[in-house]
This record gives structure tokens, sequence and C-alpha cells, in this order.
């Protein structure tokens, strides 16, 4: 009897579509191919090469497809290349700015990066489908600043300026290196001098560099210095600096806060900040009501996060710094845009 059981079973599996016989359905491989090289889909992806997707059993036909999850938890098509019906090519490089900047980031801090999501899709012929998902960093990596450096040569206490008025030439420097993987391009932001609070950038100035970059220009005190670091895929960008803060001299740190107190300026904080149509945690935007729109950008202009029909908004993983908030209430569709701003500790 046992005899006839396992030659009824051995005569069915015959019969059986290819799909279901691939690794228990499993019709992706667990591996994928990349310049020569072979790794898991635990990988996380940083090369922008061709990724290759191939099936277990090549004898299989159906349809591939390759997506990116979106902000609003959806997956997006991207494009693909099918190089034959067992195989699948990614290319990273394909991905245009749009896409990415609607794309949902998750925060590797081992990698210390944003990384996407990408699902890749095969539906065979007679409907058996298998998914599989893996991470990739395409936008520039979280900037790391190190070695901030002010120098100058002494106190101008007539015209209250790191800056001698009397000589024609700078004689100040803000200095910093930073480091961001993936980055090709640097662009430092600088509001005016002589500031308590943050107002807007007075000026801006592009650095050349891959994946780091030297920044220095003639600095006073009370300037706020901010960083956009980018490549063809997004932005990031890192903690805003305060040149105030590097200077060591208690005599002129002293005159500095008799000028905050002249000016009854005091630190911001959150609260002032905070608008009466939604609350910051510092992590986490949460509006009293669904908003319709919701869009976050940089303080130089670059749109960071868009969403649409939410009442929380994860903001979790972005720098130190100061960030404008544009969201329109899902009562009044005719409504404008407000737009406020919060601090990011």
């Amino acid at each position: 009897m046992k005899h006839y059981l396992i030659l009824t079973i051995a005569i069915c599996s015959l019969f059986l579509p290819r799909a279901f016989q691939a690794q228990g359905g499993e019709l992706i491989s667990p591996i994928i191919e990349q310049n020569d090289e072979s790794f898991g889909f635990d990988h996380v992806v940083t090369d922008l090469s061709p990724l290759t997707f191939s099936l277990t059993d090549e004898h299989l036909s159906g349809k591939w497809e390759v997506n990116i999850l979106s902000n609003g938890g959806a997956y997006v098509e991207v494009p693909s290349t099918v190089q034959s019906q067992n195989q699948c090519i990614f290319d990273p490089t394909q991905l245009t700015l749009t896409i990415c900047m609607q794309a949902r980031r998750f925060y590797d801090s081992s990698l210390n990066r944003d990384l996407f999501e990408l699902q890749i899709n095969f539906v065979s012929d007679n409907g058996i489908k298998t998914t599989r998902s893996l991470k990739i960093a395409l936008i520039p990596g979280r900037p790391v600043i190190s070695d901030i450096c002010l120098t100058y040569e002494h106190y101008d206490w007539e015209f209250d300026s790191l800056m001698d008025s009397s000589v024609d030439y700078w004689d100040t420097d803000f200095s910093f290196n930073i480091k961001s993987p993936g980055a090709t391009k640097f662009t430092m932001y600088v509001t005016d001098s002589f500031l308590f609070k943050f107002t807007q950038w007075l000026y801006c100035e592009d650095f050349r560099g891959i994946n780091e970059a030297k920044i220095n220009y003639p600095a006073d005190w009370g300037e706020y210095v901010l960083v956009s670091i980018s490549n063809q895929f997004g932005y990031v960008h890192s903690d805003t600096l305060y040149t105030t803060d590097y200077i060591n001299d208690p005599v002129i740190l002293a005159r500095i806060e008799e000028l905050r107190q002249q000016a009854g300026i005091s630190e911001p904080t959150v609260e002032e900040e905070a608008s009466d149509t939604f609350s910051w945690d510092n992590n986490t935007l949460t509006f009293d009501n669904t908003v319709s729109e919701v869009y976050v950008y940089d303080v130089s202009g670059h749109l960071l996060l868009q969403s649409h029909n939410v009442e929380t908004m994860d903001l979790s993983y972005l720098h130190g710094g100061i960030y404008i908030v544009a969201y329109k209430r899902a009562t009044n569709q005719n409504s404008i845009l407000n737009k406020t701003k919060i601090i990011k500790r």
C-alpha cells in the first residue's frame, strides 16, 4: 500500500505546474546579481549598477514588475528591462527625481542613510505570484560634519563685528569638513550677520566635491549656516550651524549677550513655532483633523516630503534644523495652503 502511495504522489507531481514545483512556490530566485557579484534580498544595495533578478526555473514564463514604495503606502511601478522570461534587470539610474521625492524613506542607522524599498514581482502565466523586497540607498547619506572652526583676528568694538572695518580684506574664516556618501553637490546657505533668531537665507554658494567637501567662507557672529547635499535622486541637508557657538572668548560672548538683552530677544522654542492646527513633538506632526495636502520643505526650498489625506506625518529621520510645513485642510478643498515653520532639535 505504501508503494502505491509513493507512486501516486510521484505521478501527480509530473502534472503540477512548474510554478508550484519551484522552491515550494517561490518563483523568484533569492539571489541577486550585480557587477559579477551575488547577494541576497536582505543586502542593502548602495551600488548604482544594474541589478539582475532571476527565476528559480528558467522554463517558467510570465510577467515581471519592479515597484517602489511611495509616501502614501502604495507601490508604484518603475522602469525595468526583461532580459528574458527568466531574468529582469533594474537600473537604479533610470529612476527620476520626481519618483524618488515621492518615495518613502527608511532610515538605516548602521549606514546613516535613508533607503527606499523596492518590490520585485513575478506573475506566472497560470496566475502564481511571487514577491520579494529589498532596500536600496540612492539619495546621499546623512551628512557628518567635523573640524568646525571659526578664526578671526580681533573684535571690532566700534561696529560689534569680528571683521576689521579698517582693512579692505576679509580677516575671518568659518570652515568645516562635511561627508555624505553618494553626494555630488554641496550648496551652503548663510543668513545675514548679527542675528539671534533665524530669519531667511541671504546667499548661497556651491562647493565641489564627491562624497565630501571642505566648506569655508568669511563669517561674522550671528550667522546661521546650512549645507544642502544632493545628487540626481534627491536631497538631504546638514544640521544648522550657528557661528556664535564657535566663539570662545568670554569677553566677546558677554558683549553679544548684552546686545541680545538690549534687543529683547530670547532663544526660539518649539512652542513658539507650533501651529494651533497641529502638534509637533520633535518627531511626528499630528494634525487636529485630516489634511488633504501636506508638504515639508527645507529652508533652501527643496521639497523633502509630501503626503495626502493624512492626520500624522513621521519626520523623525530629519536632521536638526528649521523646516517649512505647508498644508491644506481636508474640510475646505478651496482653501489656500497654510504655511508655518517648525524646528527639529
